[in-house]
């Protein structure tokens, strides 16, 4: 059996074997597609508590928030990250965001990191996560990490400007809840260099002002405090592992040099 194509005949061997190519090709499209999955992220667990760099799930001065940190992935055609929570009563995880590798924020070239906004104080969440590539590969479940967040403290003084730097110089703030057991007090120079992170010292009770002197454990990188800005914060830490809580940042400057020195 023959056809007529542009007035020539071709046979319908010939269009059967063109159709075979044809399709052979389109076959083997499809099975050079991308199958492999991205490498699971890996979850990187709190750090230690008087670390200058805080790194792995925690608490964030910004806000009542859960900041949960990763390995970055190397994959070229990385797409991006699903994060999977569950709270304390929950039964089982829950998608509950999509994360584009475009939107993904650094902490480092191999790390990165994102705030959970939609957490509850005095609860404990557990988080995994797996990422996707352009071809829609998903990969293996990450590791566990979990977190409690308790109240933020209260920073009360110092704040604004300040006469002087003086050795009796006194960090206060408001009442601890009933769920710190010890408080650390974090102090930074103008130029985020860290001044003093205090050793854990335990609360001397609740339902009153808490003041602490300047470097009363000998940590301090200077005996007084020059004249400049600064800023410090309280964060505190509760009798479970990985809870706590990172007040907000409070700026203050000290104008001339301490006579007492």
């Amino acid at each position: 059996m023959s056809f007529l194509l542009s007035g020539l005949p071709i046979s319908y061997a010939l269009l059967t074997s063109v159709f075979i190519v044809i399709s052979l090709v389109g076959c083997d499209r499809v099975t050079r597609q991308d199958k492999v999955p991205p490498a699971a992220p890996v979850l990187l667990e709190t750090g230690p508590e008087e670390s200058f760099c805080e790194s792995g799930i925690d608490a964030v001065p910004q806000d009542d928030w859960i900041r949960i940190e990763w390995t970055a992935g190397e994959e070229k055609d990385l797409a991006g990250y699903e994060i999977y929570r569950r709270a304390e009563d929950e039964a089982a995880l829950s998608l509950i965001f999509t994360l584009p590798v475009g939107e993904v924020e650094e902490t480092s070239p191999d790390t990165a990191f994102w705030h959970d906004k939609s957490v509850r104080i005095l609860v404990r969440y557990f988080y995994q996560m797996r990422a996707f590539d352009s071809s829609g590969n998903r990969s293996d479940f990450s590791n566990t990490v979990d977190y409690k967040l308790l109240p933020k403290l209260i920073p009360i003084w110092p704040k604004g400007e300040i006469e002087e730097g003086a050795q009796e110089f006194q960090f206060w703030w408001g009442q601890n809840p009933e769920e710190v057991t010890s408080i650390i007090i974090r102090l930074l120079d103008s130029g985020d260099n860290p001044l003093w992170i205090s050793k854990p010292m335990v609360p001397r009770g609740y339902g009153e002002k808490v003041v602490v002197e300047y470097n009363f454990d000998g940590r301090a990188a200077l005996p007084v405090l020059p004249p400049g800005s600064y800023r410090w914060r309280v964060d505190s830490i509760g009798p479970e592992r990985r809870s706590g809580s990172e007040s907000r940042w409070t700026e203050f400057s000290v104008t001339r040099l301490s006579q007492k020195m």
